[in-house]
């Protein structure tokens, strides 16, 4: 598990051997959903501008959060959700290495993102 900027990042091979269960919610940017097509099977979808109002759904559960490319969107939400209590790390990496790792991904339909 590597830590960058005070938030934990887990790889996704970590996130396949890892014996806490995690709900993994998909906070891609609407444009970058469409375009990639993909999210991991068994996630939940939550926009990222609203983690504020949705945050407090997810106390007392651990979460994974990711977007399409790994980077500032889910660690910006993975923050936020520390912020308010959730016990939240963020999946650095993208869904060539999701699905690398052994993590099932499916297709979404346009009017899903």
């Amino acid at each position: 598990m590597s830590q960058i900027h005070s938030q934990i990042l887990l790889l996704p091979a970590e996130l396949v051997a890892s014996p806490k269960e995690l709900m993994l919610i998909d906070v891609t940017q609407p444009p970058a959903r469409v375009a990639s097509g993909q999210m991991i099977v068994g996630s939940v979808r939550r926009h990222p501008f609203g983690a504020e109002q949705w945050a407090s759904g997810y106390g007392g559960r651990a979460v994974a959060v990711y977007c399409v490319h790994g980077q500032e969107v889910n660690q910006v939400v993975c923050e936020v959700l520390r912020d308010q209590g959730v016990d939240a790390v963020g999946l650095a990496c993208d869904f060539e290495a999701s699905k690398d790792a052994g993590l099932a991904v499916e297709s979404v339909a346009s009017a899903d993102a």
